[in-house]
């Protein structure tokens, strides 16, 4: 059984980023999903009733949408949403330090750098830094995701994202869409990219890419093949 840590920015970036993959390659692991910011509150700057009313909803959400699936433990650092550069990167790291160490993950998935959200980026950057590849850390790789409607950029702010693994998430594609559906306030009509139709037109499309009718496009950031002990 392997150990998975997901690392993201908000509640449902996890799914849209890669909850097709979860299903689909770590039924039987231990998954771990932090999520930085609740994706509504802004902690110490919004402490108001809805605020907080609407931090837990988003709460709540994510742990029926982990549930579908299969994902072992939510946990949330509640830092200030749409802020995180107002915090100082060492300190954010400090937060999710002790979750790396406890879950101490062979696979790692997070945000692109490729992607217009500066939340995702940091939480890239905070991925990178807590697993980057020193001796004793049981990492072995670590992929990036693109979240759809954050990845306008079309390379004007640096790069595009550039997927290099394709995974065939064909017979786990419903439990993405049902996963997604879990969070109510987050869905949109058709044609957004957030839209249940349109996720299945992306998925689709990534599919057509590498031969299966859907996937989930991932970066590959490192990886590390170990060989055998003599």
């Amino acid at each position: 059984m392997k150990s998975v840590l997901v690392l993201v920015a908000h509640p449902d970036d996890e799914v849209l980023g890669c909850g097709g993959t979860l299903a689909a390659l770590h039924a039987g692991d231990s998954v771990t999903v932090v999520m930085l910011a609740d994706g509504e509150t802004s902690g110490d700057a919004d402490l108001s009733s809805l605020a907080r009313q609407l931090g837990e909803a988003r709460r709540t959400m994510a742990r029926a949408a982990a549930h579908i699936l299969g994902i072992k433990e939510v946990v949330f650092l509640g830092l200030p949403d749409q802020r995180l550069d107002q915090t100082p990167l060492l300190e954010i790291i400090r937060l999710a330090q002790p979750v790396a160490e406890r879950v101490r993950p062979t696979v790692v998935y997070t945000h692109s750098q490729a992607d217009l959200n500066l939340d995702h980026r940091i939480a890239g950057q905070v991925a990178l830094t807590l697993f980057r590849p020193v001796p004793g850390s049981p990492v072995e790789e670590i992929y990036a995701f693109e979240v759809p409607s954050s990845s306008w950029g079309f390379g004007q702010f640096g790069r595009a994202f550039t997927p290099t693994v394709f995974v065939d998430i064909s017979t786990t594609l419903e439990l993405k869409l049902k996963a997604f559906a879990a969070y109510e306030s987050e869905l949109r009509s058709s044609p957004h990219p957030r839209s249940l139709e349109m996720l299945r037109a992306t998925s689709a499309h990534w599919g057509g890419v590498c031969g299966v009718s859907a996937a989930e496009p991932l970066e590959l950031v490192w990886a590390i093949r170990r060989g055998l002990n003599p």
